[in-house]
This record gives structure tokens, C-alpha cells and sequence, in this order.
């Protein structure tokens, strides 16, 4: 594989590495936020948009790894 197809693959991997990891930092904020606010208003429901950006970073991190995995088979 060429030399600047295995660059553009580490970059979207990185890439979507940040981005899971700002969704996992953003899930947790929410969570956070919720908890205060239930101690405040008693309420039992969870945030859904913590769900959200778990499922999103997940998602984030399986594919940038699942592109460093391809960029590391195809440079060997």
C-alpha cells in the first residue's frame, strides 16, 4: 500500500481516537450532572444523552483501532 494511503489512515485513526475519548469525557460530565441533579430534584431517571455519547465512543474507538489495526498490517 502506498506511503500516503497508510498516512491518511493513521491520522483518521488519531482522529477517532480524540473523538472517543471526547465522548467518553462528555459521557461522564453528564452523568455527573445528572447525579447532582437528581440529589437535588429526586428523580430517578437517567441522562440519555450519557448513553448516547458512550455508544458513540465506543463506536469512535473501535474504528480508530480497527484503522491503526489495517494501517499496521498493510506497513508490515
Amino acid at each position: 500500500m502506498s506511503s500516503p494511503l497508510i498516512q491518511v489512515q493513521w491520522i483518521l485513526a488519531v482522529l477517532l481516537g480524540l473523538y472517543g475519548f471526547y465522548c467518553h469525557w462528555e459521557a461522564s460530565r453528564a452523568e455527573l450532572a445528572a447525579a447532582f441533579r437528581r440529589r437535588s430534584s429526586r428523580s430517578d431517571a437517567l441522562r440519555p444523552e450519557a448513553t448516547r455519547y458512550r455508544a458513540r465512543s465506543r463506536l469512535a474507538l473501535l474504528g480508530g483501532s480497527l484503522l491503526a489495526a489495517g494501517a499496521i498490517v498493510s506497513a508490515v
